[in-house]
C-alpha cells in the first residue's frame, strides 16, 4: 500500500483543465492522499474548490490561461 502525494503547479493544473475541463481538474485535486502547492495559484485553487466554489476556480483558471496566451 503506498502513499499517493502530488506536487501541484500553474502549468501542471492547466494542463489538466485543457485536456479535461473544470471535472478533471477537481479529480485532480481529489484523488491523492497528500498535496503539495508549488505556486500560490495552486493553493488558492484548491481552496476555491474545498470550499465548492467550482465558477470561482474555473474563472480562475481561465484567467491565467488568457494571461498566458
Amino acid at each position: 500500500m503506498g502513499f499517493d502525494k502530488r506536487y501541484l503547479d500553474t502549468d501542471s493544473v492547466l494542463r489538466v483543465y485543457n485536456r479535461d475541463g473544470i471535472e478533471g481538474v477537481l479529480e485532480y485535486y481529489s484523488n491523492p492522499d497528500a498535496l503539495i502547492f508549488m505556486d500560490d495559484f495552486s493553493s488558492i485553487l484548491n481552496d476555491c474548490l474545498y470550499n465548492g466554489f467550482l465558477d470561482l476556480a474555473e474563472k480562475k483558471i481561465k484567467k491565467e490561461l488568457t494571461i498566458r496566451s
